[in-house]
C-alpha cells in the first residue's frame, strides 16, 4: 500500500466511526447510544454544568503535627520563620516562612520551641494550633 492510499485510510477511519456510532439505534458492535443527531452533523454530547470556584465544594486542608524553633517573626505578613523537623511523608527538615492568626504574634518570640499544626491553603503554609513548648530545667 503506498503511503498516500494509508495517509487517506488514516484520515477516513475516524470518520467511518463516527457515523457508524451515530446510528439511531445501538450498534452491534460497540456500546453507543442512539444518538439525536442528524446525518449530516456530529454527535452531541450532554456536557456537565460549568460551576464556579465559589460554588466547588471545598475540603477543608489537611494538617501535620509540626515541631520547630522559630528564628524569626514577621508582623507586617503575620507570618513565622520556623526551623522544623522533618514531617515524615511531607517534607524535609528546613526553615520557611508560616502564616499564623495575628494573635499568635503576640504570644511566641525568636527562639521559643514551639508545635503546631501545619496546611497549605493556596500557595501559603499555615500553622494552626501554635503551642510554646516550655524549656526543659
Amino acid at each position: 500500500m503506498n503511503s498516500s492510499r494509508l495517509l487517506v485510510l488514516l484520515l477516513l477511519t475516524p470518520l467511518a466511526l463516527l457515523s457508524a456510532c451515530s446510528r439511531p439505534a445501538p450498534c452491534d458492535d460497540c456500546d453507543c447510544a442512539p444518538s439525536t443527531t442528524t446525518s449530516n452533523s456530529l454527535p452531541t454530547t450532554s456536557a456537565s454544568p460549568v460551576t464556579t470556584d465559589a460554588e466547588k465544594p471545598t475540603t477543608p486542608p489537611r494538617k501535620f503535627p509540626l515541631k520547630g524553633v522559630i528564628t524569626e517573626i514577621l508582623p507586617e505578613r503575620s507570618a513565622l520563620m520556623v526551623k522544623h523537623e522533618a514531617i515524615p511523608g511531607v517534607m524535609k527538615a528546613m526553615t520557611m516562612l508560616f502564616i499564623v492568626d495575628t494573635s499568635v504574634l503576640s504570644t511566641v518570640k525568636k527562639g521559643d520551641a514551639i508545635t503546631a499544626l501545619m496546611s497549605r491553603r493556596s500557595d501559603d503554609w499555615r500553622l494552626d494550633d501554635v503551642k510554646i513548648i516550655p524549656p526543659t530545667p
